[in-house]
């Protein structure tokens, strides 16, 4: 019995030397990836720090959304941005690609409100502000709306002339 166990270790088998060299590829290949990923935290949280926001957790996906012939990792991102909104991302890293953003979506808005600006938007050519969505636009007075109406005119009046111009 004591002869089997020896040949069984006996390390100038031919099989050793390729279980050996199995094992280490295997461990390096593994502390590669620890590496890997310790590298695309610490660029996704640089990412996010650097826009102003805060990294709530990341969390590595295998099979996340569009991995199929992707070279790049994939992550789950939780995060808050610069205005306090809560986000849930899938993000996708690489040493070489850097870091981009999949999917983001904010999952908890914040209580604070946005900063308002500092100052009124520019007027455009035509004199009409550019307001910022979900603001109203709408006419507060009877000389803007009588603007409005001759500014349609005169839309209306060019449209009309090109079309003939281009025979329509």
């Amino acid at each position: 019995m004591a002869a089997k166990l020896r040949a069984a270790v006996d390390c100038r088998s031919p099989v050793t030397p390729v279980l050996l060299f199995i094992l280490a590829f295997l461990s390096l290949g593994v502390m590669v990836r620890i590496a890997a990923d310790s590298m695309d935290r610490n660029r996704i949280r640089r990412y996010v720090l650097d826009r102003g926001g805060a990294v709530r957790d990341i969390r590595w996906v295998l099979f996340g959304p569009g991995w199929y012939g992707d070279q790049n990792r994939i992550y789950e991102v939780g995060y808050y941005d610069a205005d306090g909104n809560e986000h849930a991302a899938i993000v996708k890293t690489s040493a070489l690609a850097g870091v981009y953003f999949t999917e983001d979506r904010i999952t908890r808005h914040s209580k604070r409100a946005a900063p308002a600006p500092a100052e009124p938007p520019p007027p455009t050519p035509r004199g009409f502000p550019v307001l910022p969505v979900g603001q109203s636009a709408s006419p507060t007075n009877d000389d803007e709306l009588a603007a409005l109406r001759e500014e349609n005119r005169r839309l209306r009046e060019e449209i009309d002339r090109l079309r003939a111009a281009r025979g329509d």
